[in-house]
């Protein structure tokens, strides 16, 4: 075969291949040999049946065979000679060309990984802030508990005051129009609300509105105006002023469990010592994993940053996707619209985009570094994972591991250990230090 591979831009590459005739023969008499072996005409004893009429009868077969076997060839035999490539992909494709003399060709483009010379990775010099279980943590979370436990009174005999929590109504208009009209999809609480509570806090809601209801009784019914933040998530309504008319339905008195009954209520028959215990073990294990995760976190970034390459345009595309899949899975968790998606899709896919030049990048120096201290996932490995998955996922491993086999996942399971392998193993040269947080990580920390 004549293979002839030019590289192209964005990990690209074409392919020519030119199949010589006495190749191109052999094969195609080796399957219709094949076909006359095996196929059973009628008025014939199997293998007995005239050549022409098997060659007539199955033409159609011996060609599509005969063109999958070649293109098979084809790539082989090109993975074999252009391994210093590192193909990744190939675009088959959809038929052969042949040509008069008997010979055939093929075109098609490479998907090839990306060529860069590694970075510095081994030992490298890391900094975390420190991060500790304080008094202030443990007293912080014992509130947050206390809130939690937390009944409510109503309060009836005054009006409402600073830190109150109140339970209020509210329709809301924009220059005498509703919200929704303004901008051009549905705006959820912002148009209008019934039954909702709140802490009477200056940011509560929307800047500016809660300290207007300071000194309103509860049935009374007060005009808030504020202007909506630049930073909101519909652009259309940023600057603009919402008019709202506003009903205090009830003001709380919120009743907090003194230490014996918050005890009780969490872990009866204990004592505060105990709870205060498990926060602080609950703490320790969750500072943690943090730390683990920061400790890799900036390391990768570290890497990252020390060299730069182009990545493949499909898996781009097909990880950006993916990204913003994920991102879109996560609002509609945390409550929010379809419409207030849509009106944010520019900076979904802006971000998402962001996410998959990083990830890739990450796997493809990390796949390089695990290359050349040759770090792989044994089959014993794979083996004990697959039976780890299995219990978390409670089914039987026998039959679990055939539908990974059969869904073709097993391979993805030998690659992604292969990949924390390597993290363990760059972690473990790494140089960590701890300092102390700088102002923005100790406020980001409360």
């Amino acid at each position: 075969m004549n293979i002839s591979v030019q590289k192209l831009p964005n990990c690209q590459a074409t392919l020519e291949v030119e199949i010589p005739a006495e190749a191109v023969n052999g094969l195609r008499e080796d399957l219709v040999k094949s076909f006359m072996n095996q196929a059973r005409i009628p008025g014939y004893r199997p293998g007995k049946a005239p050549r022409k009429l098997i060659e007539k009868r199955f033409a159609g077969e011996i060609s599509e065979e005969l063109d999958g076997r070649l293109m098979e060839q084809a790539v082989q035999e090109t993975i074999k000679q252009e391994d210093d490539l590192k193909i990744i992909d190939i675009s088959r494709p959809d038929k052969l060309q042949h040509e008069a003399d008997g010979s055939a060709r093929m075109s098609a483009t490479l998907i090839i990984a990306p060529e860069f010379t590694l970075p510095e990775y081994k030992g490298l010099d890391i900094e975390i802030p420190k991060m500790e279980v304080t008094d202030e943590l443990v007293d912080r979370e014992l509130d947050n508990l206390r809130r939690r436990q937390a009944t409510y009174e109503d309060l009836d005999d005054r009006a409402v005051e600073e830190g109150d929590i109140i339970v209020i109504s509210h329709t809301a208009t924009i220059n005498g129009q509703d919200p929704a009209e303004v901008a051009g999809q549905a705006v959820g609480e912002l148009a209008e609300t019934s039954d909702y509570w709140m802490k009477v806090e200056e940011n509560t809601f929307l800047p500016g509105f809660c300290p207007q209801l300071v000194g309103a009784n509860v049935g009374e019914t007060r005009e808030v105006k504020v202007t909506l933040p630049s930073e909101g998530p519909i652009e259309s309504l940023h600057g603009q002023e919402l008019v709202c008319q506003v009903t205090v339905q009830g003001i709380k008195d919120e009743i907090l469990p003194d230490d014996d009954a918050l005890v009780q209520a969490l872990m009866p028959g204990g004592s505060m010592d105990d709870l205060v215990e498990i926060i602080q073990n609950q703490m320790l294990q969750q500072l943690q994993r943090e730390k683990e995760q920061l400790k890799e976190s900036k390391l990768l970034e570290q890497i990252n940053n020390a060299v730069d390459f182009e990545l493949p345009d499909e898996f781009v595309q097909s990880e950006t996707q993916g990204q913003a899949d994920q991102i879109v899975e996560n609002a509609l968790r945390q409550g929010a619209s379809e419409e207030e998606i849509a009106a944010r899709e520019e900076e979904i896919f802006k971000s998402a985009g962001d996410r998959a030049r990083n990830n890739l990048k990450t796997q493809f120096l990390l796949a390089e570094i695990a290359a050349a201290e040759n770090l792989k996932a044994n089959d014993q490995e794979i083996i004990q994972h697959i039976e780890f998955l299995a219990r978390q996922a409670n089914k039987p491993v026998k039959s679990y591991t055939q539908k990974l086999v059969r869904e073709g996942k097993v391979e993805s399971i030998r690659h992604r250990l292969m990949i924390s392998k390597t993290i363990d193993f760059l972690l473990e040269s790494a140089n960590v230090t701890e300092v102390e947080p700088s102002k923005d990580e100790s406020e980001s920390a409360e």
